[in-house]
Order: C-alpha cells, then sequence, then structure tokens
C-alpha cells in the first residue's frame, strides 16, 4: 500500500493564481461598477448594468491574472503587515500600467489628463483588490 500524500504536490502558488484571477476580478468588478454608476447615475437600468459586469469583468481580469501569476511567481509569503505593502505596491503598478496601455489602445475616448486620472483610479482599485486578496489566498508565516 502505498502513501499517495507524498505524491501530490502541497504547493498554494496555484491557489494564490487562481485566488487573485478569480476573487480579484470580482472585487474589480464591483469598485469599477460602482464608479461607472456614480458617474453617469444609471442606477435602474438593468441591461445596462449587465452590459458593465461584462465589461468590467473583461478590464478586471487582466491585471488580476498578472497580479497572482507575479505573487506566485516569486512564491510570496506573508511575514509581516509591510508584506501587504508590498503587495498593495504591485498590485497598483500592475493596474496603473494596464489602465494606460487600455486607455491608450482601447479607450481611444480618453485623452490627455483623462489618461492619468483613468490609469490612476485603476492603480488604486489594483491596491485595494490586491490587499484584500492577498488576505484571503497569500500563505502567511
Amino acid at each position: 500500500m502505498t502513501d499517495n500524500s507524498n505524491n501530490q504536490p502541497n504547493n498554494p502558488y496555484v491557489k494564490v493564481a487562481l485566488g487573485y484571477a478569480i476573487v480579484g476580478t470580482l472585487f474589480g468588478n464591483g469598485f469599477i461598477i460602482l464608479i461607472l454608476v456614480l458617474v453617469t447615475g444609471e442606477f435602474t437600468n438593468i441591461e445596462w448594468m449587465l452590459s458593465d459586469f461584462m465589461i468590467a469583468t473583461v478590464i478586471s481580469f487582466i491585471p488580476a491574472l498578472l497580479t497572482g501569476v507575479v505573487l506566485s511567481w516569486r512564491k510570496f509569503v506573508i511575514y509581516q503587515w509591510i508584506d501587504y505593502a508590498k503587495v498593495a505596491g504591485l498590485g497598483a503598478i500592475i493596474s496603473f500600467v494596464y489602465g494606460i496601455l487600455l486607455s491608450l489602445s482601447v479607450l481611444t475616448f480618453i485623452r490627455g489628463n483623462d489618461i492619468f486620472i483613468a490609469s490612476a483610479i485603476a492603480g488604486f482599485i489594483g491596491v485595494v483588490s490586491a490587499v484584500i486578496v492577498g488576505q484571503l489566498v497569500l500563505p502567511k508565516k
């Protein structure tokens, strides 16, 4: 009789990458939809909300996945509270750069200083999402 427990890899980093991809996308969706609802004032149009949810999913999936992959690749572990600042910084950088690239390539209606503002908002969403999801899925010592 063989012990199968040694054959199974004990790798929490797949959980980290998938956790960021799934949960991070949901947090990003929530923030993006909240901002869009507050800016446009559309509180009652269900079709508009569903289309926003789909757009927000596409927009927030890539930076959430990239954050999770980088943290997994670096085998990041939370030792103390300052590590959450590192996670926040990574989430901010990835989301900010992604916001700039998205604004320049796809969202062509955003021009000038608005690119920086939209990217700063994306960076803020990345900070909050990265820390919250990090609290949920990152291994701690």
